[in-house]
């Protein structure tokens, strides 16, 4: 999706696409918002990838959700990355064609900014862990 164009034989001609900030119908709409996201993803990163971290089928047959994850390495001298999660919402008609593609739950995260350590390493870096073993 980021790297190349993706044959969109699966999708209806009429697409709807809903995300937190836009809406909009039409394949050729589809396909520019698509053209768009490589576009800026080429610019404004040097390296792009895409992990799908789980695809599943709710109640509701005609819907598959894929949970994601966007990763991103920013130009520039700095060193840090960018991780965006969502998920994908898409629907489908009795032909299994998808007419209607929705991202919801963008959370946008940057680097990791305080370590996280363990209850006992933080014990470990204070100097409790023997103090409570002898207990």
């Amino acid at each position: 999706m980021l790297c190349s164009t993706l044959p969109l034989t699966c999708s209806m001609e009429d697409i709807i696409f809903r995300d937190p900030m836009n809406a909009f119908a039409g394949i050729e709409n589809y396909k520019s918002m698509l053209w768009g996201l490589r576009f800026h993803g080429r610019i404004s990163f040097r390296a792009l990838w895409v992990d799908i971290v789980s695809v599943w089928q709710p109640v509701d047959k005609n819907t598959i959700m894929v949970h994601w994850i966007v990763h991103g390495i920013p130009r520039g001298p700095w060193k840090s990355r960018s991780r965006f999660d969502g998920t994908s919402e898409y629907k489908l008609d009795k032909y299994d064609k998808i007419y209607e593609h929705k991202v919801d739950n963008v959370a946008v995260n940057g680097p990791q900014k305080h370590l996280l350590l363990t209850v006992e390493h933080s014990f470990n870096l204070i100097g409790l862990s023997q103090a409570v073993r002898d207990n």
